[in-house]
């Protein structure tokens, strides 16, 4: 606010009466009234608008006579001065005066002038949530706004917005992650609105909190909005103030909040819920874990009416439920081991059965055959003509029985080691 303090104090007797001061994103615009002014010399003046950055551009008017002060010249301060003698004459002589400052704002890298912060705070205050959001997003390209404060001592910052003074300077390297969660939220979560408000709550808690309340309140009820966002099931941001919540916990809550009217206290209780499930793997378990404990906790079905405590009940309900599950993990993993030392053991007895029924056959196979050859050579002392016709005839069907009992002992292995 000094440099506008500076242009005001030259151009009046310091007794005046402010008719209108107002800021947002695009311009700031004072009007007040005075009994007197003053004009400045040129150099004086010059010097004064020096200090307004080069990507704003400022206009004064007196009493409807204005001066582009973007490039100054001595030929424009001239006609401007004669311009104002040549409407006095036609003035009443006891006529208060109009003097009127506007600055017209533009966005040059993600930087946009702030020239009184309790002003713009006002707006701030004033603006509805989908106005707020609009604007943001507007201005925010890259997924980050410095907001560069002209003179005032007023520093604060979230993750990727930023007030800072005009040279002040800090690293920004959150795009990834805010991508990254925002791909977690949307398998978690449906956010109707999600192509229009490209935000996450990060982009709202305030990682350096200012010392303007209005302007910490109005970024608290942000932050807490989208904290909401990323832990209910559907949300919904309805009209210019209202947005729509689904939780389906134990218990299922549809609930519609109020902007204006969030409790900014209870930043905290969702932020860290927030922060806790998307911080690390297994979401879906959290989030889950998360949703039926609020829905429990909460009062009359209203999430703003939420006890302080929550966060530290999920977190106990996570911590029973890997307990749990461990002990889940080892009872299963028992009984697989139980159930692979029965498929070895049958395994085993199934590989002896085959071993024994082969070696079984074989011998007796053996046996047929040497008992052939002895019983002719007992009957006809000697070797010729051993195999007769008859003899080989049976020892044909002999070893297509043992071929077929080969057969079938194979298929039950099979069929053995399918089961398994």
């Amino acid at each position: 606010m000094k440099i506008i303090n500076e242009i005001v104090d030259n151009f009046t007797d310091k007794n005046y009466n402010i008719k209108k001061q107002c800021e947002n994103l695009t311009k700031f615009i004072l009007i007040i009234e005075i009994k007197k002014y003053f004009i400045p010399k040129f150099e004086i003046l010059k010097n004064i608008i020096s200090k307004i950055p080069a990507r704003d551009m400022i206009e004064i008017t007196i009493n409807e006579t204005n001066l582009n002060c973007s490039e100054l010249s001595e030929h424009d301060y001239s006609i401007f001065t004669k311009n104002l003698n040549i409407s006095n004459i036609a003035r009443n002589i006891n006529e208060n005066s109009i003097l009127k400052v506007e600055i017209y704002k533009r966005q040059q890298n993600n930087n946009i002038s702030i020239y009184c912060i309790e002003t713009f705070s006002n707006y701030l205050n004033e603006s509805n949530l989908k106005g707020i959001l609009f604007n943001l997003k507007k201005y925010m390209n890259g997924n980050y706004l410095f907001l560069r404060l002209q003179n005032d001592n007023f520093v604060a910052y979230t993750n990727s917005i930023y007030f800072l003074k005009e040279n002040e300077d800090i690293s920004n390297e959150n795009s990834y992650r805010k991508y990254n969660i925002i791909k977690k939220r949307d398998m978690t979560c449906s956010f109707l609105n999600a192509s229009e408000y490209n935000f996450y709550p990060e982009d709202f808690y305030f990682i350096k909190r200012s010392e303007n309340k209005i302007v910490n309140n109005i970024f608290d009820k942000l932050c807490i909005v989208f904290s909401l966002i990323y832990i209910c099931n559907i949300s919904n941001i309805k009209n210019e103030n209202s947005i729509s919540y689904t939780l389906n916990g134990y218990k299922l809550i549809e609930d519609q909040i109020n902007f204006e009217k969030i409790d900014a206290n209870i930043v905290l209780n969702y932020y860290n819920i927030y922060k806790w499930i998307y911080s690390e793997e297994n979401i879906e378990d959290k989030i889950g874990i998360a949703r039926n404990i609020i829905s429990l906790d909460i009062k009359e079905n209203t999430l703003c009416n939420i006890s302080n405590n929550v966060f530290n009940s999920i977190k106990s309900a996570h911590s029973i439920y890997l307990k749990e599950n461990v002990e889940k993990y080892i009872e299963i993993k028992n009984k697989a081991t139980e159930f692979l030392f029965d498929m070895s053991q049958k395994a085993s007895e199934l590989v002896d059965r085959l071993g024994k029924s082969f070696i079984n056959n074989i011998i007796a196979f053996v046996t047929y055959f040497f008992t052939i050859i002895i019983m002719n050579c007992l009957d006809s002392n000697k070797l010729n003509n051993i195999f007769i016709k008859d003899i080989v005839i049976l020892s044909f069907v002999f070893l297509v029985l043992s071929c077929i009992y080969l057969w079938f002992f194979l298929k039950e292995v099979y069929e053995e080691k399918q089961r398994f």
